[in-house]
């Protein structure tokens, strides 16, 4: 298995609750913010899915701005299972750059947007593939300022660069 960077990004979003979120995601982005849960509904049996629609709790509107979906990863499992899952948070936010999206924790999010040629480029810098004279360094320069707008945009000031495969 490959060895890949993964970015974490600090946050100060007000994750108290999924619509707390919702109301400052949508301040950050000026974007309407539709919120809740994945309605999965697996047929263990068959091992199929049966269900996979966005079920909406509310919504935070802005007039004539673009549309993104907060979906809370745990909600059904708050539901069925409250003990395991008490204090458990991970939202995922969907509609930055043409359908990615970021997934949104307590004090941090991973900024998992920039899977592109700027991010190939920076995983093979610490890779040791990185020559001075083939222009990637322009690349990793790029890469790293849309992370770093990524998390002004959410009011962070730090990002972890660290192994996706190892103790980092």
């Amino acid at each position: 298995m490959g060895h890949g960077v993964t970015v974490l990004g600090q946050h100060r979003i007000n994750t108290s609750t999924l619509e707390t979120t919702a109301s400052d995601l949508s301040e950050a982005f000026n974007a309407t913010v539709q919120y809740g849960y994945m309605d999965i509904w697996v047929d263990l049996k068959n091992r199929t899915e049966r269900s996979n629609k966005f079920v909406e709790l509310g919504k935070v509107e802005r007039k004539n701005c673009p549309v993104y979906l907060l979906c809370d990863s745990f909600y059904m499992d708050k539901i069925y299972a409250p003990e395991t899952y008490k204090g458990e948070m991970n939202y995922d936010f969907y509609g930055m750059n043409d359908g990615a999206s970021i997934s949104i924790y307590q004090d941090s999010f991973s900024c998992n947007t920039h899977f592109d040629s700027r991010w190939n480029n920076f995983v093979r810098f610490f890779q040791g593939q990185f020559f001075a004279d083939s222009g990637w360094f322009a690349y990793i320069k790029e890469f790293r300022k849309t992370v770093q707008d990524e998390i002004k945009l959410l009011s962070g000031k730090h990002a972890l660069y660290g192994d996706d495969q190892g103790d980092s």
